[in-house]
């Protein structure tokens, strides 16, 4: 499938070192400090090996200090990411990430929780993976080793590549560059992410010289991972520069070490692009070779992504070689992959990246708003300078009078009009999305410890279908009708906002779980209630509802989270029903 940046630049993270001064540990103290360490370097070149040792010291844990066992499950997650077992990895990452934050072990923390995210990525669960690297920058005061900190912050560059935002990628990326200075460590991922920012800007020269930057910084250290990571980038970069020959040597020399150490991470993109280059180079025959052979090792394995990509090459295969009827087949099924995959993407609600790591931007359409305002404010002081000079030489003073008022007035509803434009939504009239989360993070604050609250997510189902249907213009209709039915039935307290094309979201202070659930069944019967005929539809309208119950211990970013993730379990059931989040 194609590599996305912030696929293939979490993978490189891997190569940062994991290791950490702990205590002599009694009971063979030496000898299992001894095991670690080999099995960090082991876990990045021999994937099963070092997991088949990390289990036996897992098996007599009695024996292991804390510190240790928490390093065994960070190394026994780490050997199960490169053996592309992602659910296992994902899961012995989390219960490292608990060990270290038990124990005050920051560094092993972020390193952890990195790990957790790769495999909720490699899972498609992208929510997942968004929070747990908050809760890795949550943490970056508390880490004392400059490696660490540039890790995580080379994450936060990575999440910006995903969302094509290369400007604030490389802010980040130069701010993980200026901690670590002039140490030899960490210039491969580095190498890596500013080749993936030169990749997005497009420019040959700067793109030929981060080549060479990466050849330099990567291809000679020992370590299986970045070597891979860096070949299968390399590769790419000669593809969208039109130098197909040398894509094919770096992916071939990223294909052999692959099997040599038998590492099963991300395999998918590397068989994808290798196929994708043959095709360019008018090699079909090698080009169905790899297709097929992908189909054969991971049936049953792969992501609505992968199928998108490798039935596109496919069809593509077919076009050229005059197969028409299957090359429309394959794009036919290529589309409903992309459509799903699309779908899985919408629900993922971005409030980590606004609220925690892009202030600025959340702010841009206040400060236009603002700059709007300003400027209308300012040609009103001039009509008002203008009527103050007519006034003086005026006989006529009551028409003054009224002028200037008038002149008042209208600078009192561009003061409103600006704020609202900053404030609410244009269609629904609900607050906008920045400024919901802004009062929604505020208000969470403010909240006593006791008092419960929760939020509430909505969707409307196959809105999408029913705009093309009906037109976008009853798509807009039925939107507002629905926002007028929630304005109508949430309590006074809550706070209620359009946060996505057809998604509203509800922070319910002073309203547990069970209640906020019990009103997200109201609202999604009184939607299903609502008579067609009234919106100019030949059938009725649904939504789907999300719920996640407030905690002392969770900000409202993660509390929107788990709201989304309820939503999308609910939507995945058939949608037309209500998910309550009951997970920590």
């Amino acid at each position: 499938m194609p590599l996305q940046p912030f696929t293939l630049l979490l993978i490189l993270l891997l190569a940062f070192s994991a290791g950490a001064s702990e205590p002599a540990n009694p009971l063979g103290a030496a000898e299992v400090d001894d095991s670690l360490l080999e099995l960090e370097q082991l876990a990045r070149a021999q994937p099963s090996l070092a997991l088949t040792r990390a289990e036996k010291l897992l098996d007599r844990f009695n024996y292991l200090k804390p510190p240790q066992l928490c390093k065994a499950l960070q190394l026994a997650a780490l050997s199960h990411l490169g053996l592309g077992e992602n659910h296992n990895a994902k899961r012995r990452a989390k219960r490292a990430a608990t060990c270290a934050e038990e124990l005050g072990l920051y560094g092993e923390l972020v390193y952890d929780l990195k790990l957790e995210a790769i495999a909720s990525h490699q899972l498609m669960e992208e929510v997942d993976a968004f929070g747990v690297y908050l809760k890795a920058l949550k943490y970056l005061d508390r880490v004392e080793d400059p490696q660490r900190k540039s890790d995580v912050l080379m994450s936060v560059a990575n999440v910006y590549i995903s969302i094509g935002d290369p400007d604030q990628a490389l802010f980040y990326a130069e701010r993980a560059r200026a901690i670590l200075k002039d140490q030899p460590t960490g210039k491969c991922g580095q190498a890596l992410l500013l080749l993936s920012i030169r990749q997005m800007r497009g420019y040959r020269a700067e793109i030929e010289f981060a080549q060479e930057e990466l050849k330099q910084s990567c291809l000679s250290i020992d370590n299986a991972y970045m070597k891979i990571a860096a070949l299968i980038q390399l590769g790419q970069s000669h593809v969208d520069i039109g130098n197909d020959q040398r894509a094919l040597e770096a992916l071939d020399r990223a294909w052999t070490l692959q099997q040599e150490g038998n590492i099963e991470l991300n395999q998918g993109a590397l068989f994808h692009k290798k196929a994708q280059v043959l095709v360019n180079m008018k090699r079909f025959d090698e080009a169905q070779q790899v297709i097929e052979e992908f189909f054969n090792r991971f049936s049953g394995s792969y992501t609505a992504a992968m199928v998108e990509s490798f039935e596109s090459v496919q069809a593509d295969v077919d076009m050229a070689t005059g197969r028409y009827q299957s090359a429309a087949e394959h794009y036919r099924k290529a589309l409903m992959a992309q459509k799903e995959a699309a779908e899985k993407s919408n629900d993922i609600t971005l409030a980590v990246q606004k609220i925690q790591m892009d202030s600025l931007q959340q702010q841009a359409q206040v400060k236009e708003a603002q700059a709007l305002q300003k400027a209308h404010e300012a040609e009103l002081e001039r009509e008002r300078a203008r009527s103050k000079s007519y006034i003086a030489v005026s006989a006529a003073v009551a028409f003054g009078i009224v002028g200037m008022a008038l002149v008042n007035r209208r600078m009192g509803r561009s003061r409103k009009l600006y704020k609202d434009l900053a404030h609410y939504d244009g269609l629904t009239g609900l607050y906008s999305r920045w400024f919901w989360l802004q009062s929604a993070e505020r208000r969470c604050q403010l909240l006593d410890p006791a008092t419960p609250a929760s939020v509430l997510l909505l969707r409307i189902d196959e809105l999408r279908a029913l705009n093309l249907e009906h037109g976008y213009s009853v798509g807009d209709a039925v939107m507002q009708r629905v926002a007028a039915e929630l304005t109508e039935i949430k309590p006074d307290s809550a706070l209620v906002g359009r946060t996505g094309g057809n998604q509203m979201a509800l922070l319910l202070s002073e309203m547990s779980r069970p209640a906020a659930t019990e009103l997200a069944e109201r609202i999604r019967n009184r939607i299903e209630m609502l008579p067609p005929a009234e919106m100019d539809l030949s059938r009725g309208i649904t939504v789907t509802l999300g719920v996640c119950g407030y905690s002392r211990q969770r900000d409202l970013s993660e509390l929107v989270l788990k709201a989304d993730k309820a939503l999308d379990e609910g939507r995945q059931g058939g949608g037309n029903q209500v998910f309550a989040f009951e997970g920590n």
